[in-house]
C-alpha cells in the first residue's frame, strides 16, 4: 500500500480484488462532515438518511467520499445564481465486510503513532480529532469499531475492516 498517505479515511482495497461498494445516499440537510467522515443512520424520522457519527460510534454505514452538502448543485464556481435541483446526497463506500479503510492511528489525540506488527489483528474504537478528520483510536479497546488487517509503517497507516456487529449499512 505505499503511496496511499491520505489523512481523510477512505476505502482502500478489497482483498481479492474487487472495488468497494459505493452507494449515492441521502443525508440530512444540516450535515457539515467532510470526505472521510465515518457515517451512520440518523434516528427516529430520519433514520433512513446518513449523518456523521457521534463518538465512539455504535454502528457504521461507511465513509463519506466527499462532504456533505457536495452533491450536485452545489458550490457551483463564480455564480451567484441560487441552483435549483440540488441534491442533497453523497457517495458513501460501505462498510460491507470485504472493504478495508485505510485511516491515520492515533492515540487518543491528533498525532499519528506508528502501527506495529503487533496491531495487526486487534480491534481499536473510532475518534474524530480536533481537525474534525476520523482515525482509529489505538487508546480505545472498549468501544471497538475497526479490525486492524493490515498496516503500513512508512505512512502511518492502517488498513481496518468494520467489526461485523458494527456495519449498518
Amino acid at each position: 500500500m505505499p503511496g496511499f498517505t491520505s489523512k481523510v479515511a477512505q476505502a482502500a482495497i478489497v482483498p481479492g480484488g474487487g472495488v468497494p461498494q459505493v452507494r449515492w445516499m441521502d443525508h440530512l440537510s444540516t450535515e457539515t462532515y467532510i470526505e472521510g467522515a465515518i457515517l451512520t443512520f440518523g434516528a427516529g424520522a430520519n433514520d433512513h438518511l446518513v449523518v456523521e457519527a457521534a463518538a465512539d460510534p455504535v454502528a457504521m454505514v461507511g465513509i463519506a467520499l466527499h462532504g456533505a452538502n457536495k452533491g450536485p448543485g452545489f458550490d457551483v464556481g463564480d455564480s451567484p445564481t441560487v441552483i435549483t435541483g440540488r441534491e442533497v446526497r453523497t457517495s458513501v463506500a460501505i462498510a460491507d465486510g470485504r472493504t478495508l479503510f485505510g485511516l491515520r492511528m492515533v492515540n487518543g489525540a491528533t498525532d499519528p503513532v506508528t502501527p506495529v506488527a503487533a496491531d495487526v489483528g486487534r480491534s481499536y474504537g473510532a475518534i474524530k480529532t480536533a481537525d474534525g478528520t476520523w482515525a482509529v483510536d489505538q487508546a480505545d479497546v472498549t468501544l471497538v469499531l475497526f479490525r486492524v488487517e493490515r498496516i503500513d509503517i512508512d505512512s502511518k497507516l492502517v488498513f481496518c475492516s468494520v467489526v461485523g456487529t458494527k456495519q449498518a449499512a
